[in-house]
């Protein structure tokens, strides 16, 4: 089995990272077994680019199909034994049940940041009439854990924080991560659960 040497510009360009060690690591080894990997920063700017191209192209192709069928004339006798009523409530029931999807999703912006003291975590919904920016600053001494939910077939997961305050243990409200790639979501992990663990010991 070949080996890769996992150097943290080639593995994850966007993220900076504090390695004490070069790790060797085989194909199928989990991110999971780094040594002394820290990470620093990361966002998910990139991956809402590609969301906002696809949501673009879905109402372009949209709206260029409703064109042609009421404006071509093609579609004014019945095609493939339809008419194009039909074929206008197919199209406009492909982009709904596209736009349903994309508002239970709730795809947000995503940054995290565990440089200091602190855990800071920003966030912005992509949802029409609901872009307020958002933040969450934990002191990492009062963290006490996280939890990831999954739901709508486990396409959609949501973040949620516990605090310690003069109440208790407390959770935060849901944070959509439904637009994090997956290797950042291993990477949330193994630092909230560094730190997690410290708390336990």
């Amino acid at each position: 089995m070949s080996l890769k040497l996992l150097i943290y510009f080639v593995l994850i360009p966007p993220i900076r990272l504090n390695l004490s060690v070069i790790v060797v690591l085989k194909k199928e080894t989990s991110l999971s077994l780094l040594l002394n990997y820290r990470p620093m920063y990361f966002d998910n700017r990139q991956k809402l680019i590609k969301l906002n191209m696809r949501r673009y192209i879905a109402f372009i192709s949209c709206a260029v199909s409703m064109g042609i069928i009421f404006f071509s004339g093609w579609f004014d006798k019945p095609v493939l034994g339809y008419n194009k009523i039909i074929y206008v409530i197919l199209i406009s029931a492909v982009y709904l049940s596209y736009v349903i999807y994309a508002y239970l999703m709730n795809f947000n912006f995503f940054s995290y940041n565990d440089e200091g003291d602190e855990f800071i975590f920003r966030f912005v919904s992509l949802r029409p009439f609901d872009n307020t920016k958002k933040s969450i600053v934990i002191k990492k001494g009062n963290f006490r854990g996280f939890e990831i939910r999954k739901s709508l077939f486990g396409l959609k997961q949501e973040l949620i924080l516990f605090v310690e305050t003069n109440k208790g243990k407390i959770p935060y409200p849901a944070i959509s991560i439904s637009a994090v790639e997956s290797k950042y979501i291993k990477i949330l992990k193994m630092s909230l659960n560094t730190q997690d663990s410290k708390v336990l010991t």
